[in-house]
């Protein structure tokens, strides 16, 4: 299938193959052959860190988000085939995340955050996981609904504590509480 830029920044057939293979190498425990569960030291999956840096250019967030979005989507496709969330699933599901840069996002186009660090990549990965085609995909999965119960922010950032509240967590508040 080729890596995820050979494929459009469709990246679900590579991250549901992968992830599948994941599972099934321990991220998944049975018991007594049949119940299925995470193991319990999972409790995150990271799909990319820094997406916003990777799939070039950043000023085109269509495409990483494409890339982010069909990567969930592929998890949630692996989970399906091993069972998560079947009549035999117990425990707990893992929370799924998209680490983005603290770089600020100049094609997010979101009032009041050109000039804030992060917030507008995870805007534009919000706007894309609840309609997938607004950047050219077609979700197998109810992305939207995995996005409300299990997706979780994140960030990296090398930036002193002090900077965080100005330049971050006041409009995350705004956008995300």
């Amino acid at each position: 299938a080729g890596n995820c830029i050979q494929t459009d920044f469709d990246c679900f057939t590579q991250i549901k193959d992968q992830y599948a293979n994941d599972l099934k190498g321990g991220f998944l425990k049975w018991v007594n052959g049949k119940d299925v569960h995470y193991h319990p030291g999972i409790r995150t999956i990271v799909l990319q860190n820094e997406p916003d840096l990777k799939f070039f250019p950043m000023s085109n967030t269509s495409r990483f988000c494409k890339a982010m979005v069909s990567a969930f989507d592929g998890v949630l496709e692996a989970e399906k085939g091993a069972g998560v969330g079947g009549k035999d699933f117990t425990g707990h599901l893992p929370n799924i995340t998209v680490t983005f840069s603290f770089a600020v996002c100049m094609d997010c186009h979101i009032p009041g955050t050109m000039h804030l660090p992060a917030i507008g990549q995870m805007l534009a990965l919000r706007k894309a996981m609840e309609d997938p085609s607004s950047v050219g995909y077609k979700a197998r999965n109810d992305l939207w609904k995995a996005y409300k119960t299990r997706f979780e922010n994140s960030f990296n950032t090398a930036n002193p504590a002090s900077d965080i509240k100005p330049l971050f967590l006041d409009m995350y508040d705004e956008h995300f509480q």
